[in-house]
């Protein structure tokens, strides 16, 4: 079960944190239009990254993480003064957040884990002026990786948990004042399943991707769809045998799906017809892994990610079929990976880390 979308697992004493990060009110670098840009952000200790983000409009951005002094989750937010760092409850275990997604300013959701060995999945909610833990269904090794909100659709968070000793999905539907545990389809026998993200159109109309998993380890992609009663598979381009999703945007007739090949190299992006997945080719170069989509299926998207481990991370824009590879700062040495991005309007933002010998900061690029 993935604990965080990062491959990132060095941790060093928070002692010397003061001596790293920049202002919490840091002005915002300016971007040339046209070209993605390094915005300055927050860097509580120096093991901090980030995972996810999402834009309520182009002077109201969201970002979330890890890597805090007190065991908080990592929590940022883009204003008119620039990135700062919003404080949440803190907690002993330690809380990594892999998702956010919001209906409004004023409702926002972000969801996660409390600590790795025998992790609890967490939830925490922005009322326009602060961040609350939201009690989640306690099981055992559980975690959440993607959450939807919307106004039409409500709010779904996706992940996994261990039943009986083996994985299983966690599909999570927020009815009222509560969360509760929808059933998810079976991959099929000697699968074990793990949800990543999750994309909500209507109360009808819903998608869920992630992998499942099989005796040999092998990897499969892993598509579910929501009718407004139950969730069922759907089975991927029949071209792709092996390989894992980790993002999915839609919209009522059409969707997108990105991650990576599993034994096969290279990104892995699927197209949705609205009766079939189709495999696209894109520029990314070998090896990479696609973490996060954001924009209009019908005008620019753009999908994020990079080579786990590797110095160079990726942004690629789909704009009417058309996929171009954008150039993208990579300010460290080590493992430059973007795994989160957001779009509002012509503005887009693209969240991840970088490492630079024992150091791993927050990295935000930001297009216009």
């Amino acid at each position: 079960m993935r604990l965080h979308k990062v491959t990132v697992v060095i941790f060093v004493a928070a002692a010397v944190a003061g001596m790293l990060g920049s202002p919490a009110g840091a002005s915002v670098t300016p971007a040339s239009c046209g070209s993605w840009a390094e915005q300055v952000s927050p860097n509580p200790t120096t093991n901090s990254w980030l995972n996810a983000a999402w834009a309520a409009s182009a002077t109201d951005v969201w970002a979330v993480g890890e890597g805090t002094t007190d065991g908080s989750p990592l929590i940022e937010h883009l204003t008119l003064a620039g990135w700062v760092l919003v404080p949440a409850s803190p907690d002993a275990s330690g809380i990594a957040l892999s998702g956010v997604s919001g209906s409004s300013a004023r409702s926002v959701w972000a969801v996660g884990q409390e600590g790795f060995i025998g992790s609890q999945a967490a939830s925490y909610h922005w009322d326009g002026t602060s961040w609350t833990r939201k009690h989640v269904p306690k099981l055992k090794d559980s975690a959440l990786y993607g959450v939807s909100s919307s106004k039409s659709a409500g709010t779904w968070a996706v992940g996994g948990y261990s039943a009986g000793g083996k994985a299983a999905a966690l599909i999570l539907h927020r009815v009222g004042s509560t969360w509760q545990q929808v059933p998810s389809a079976s991959p099929g026998k000697g699968r074990l399943p793990t949800l990543s993200a999750v994309d909500m159109v209507s109360p009808t109309l819903g998608w869920a991707v992630g992998s499942s998993t099989d005796k040999d380890g092998n990897s499969y992609p892993l598509i579910e769809q929501w009718d407004g009663s139950s969730w069922s598979i759907v089975p991927p381009d029949p071209a792709v045998l092996y390989g894992t999703l980790e993002a999915v945007q839609a919209d009522a007739t059409s969707a997108m799906v990105a991650g990576s090949f599993g034994t096969q190299s290279g990104a892995l992006v699927e197209l949705w017809d609205g009766s079939a997945w189709t495999s696209v080719s894109t520029p990314a170069p070998q090896y990479t892994q696609l973490d996060a989509i954001a924009g209009n299926l019908s005008g620019t998207d753009w999908v994020v990610g990079g080579e786990p481990g590797g110095s160079t991370n990726v942004i690629l824009q789909e704009r009417a079929g058309s996929w171009k590879r954008q150039s993208s700062p990579d300010p460290g040495p080590d493992n430059d990976f973007l795994s989160g991005v957001a779009a509002a309007g012509s503005h887009a933002w693209a969240v991840g880390s970088y490492r630079d010998g024992i150091v791993t900061s927050t990295l935000i690029v930001h297009n216009c």
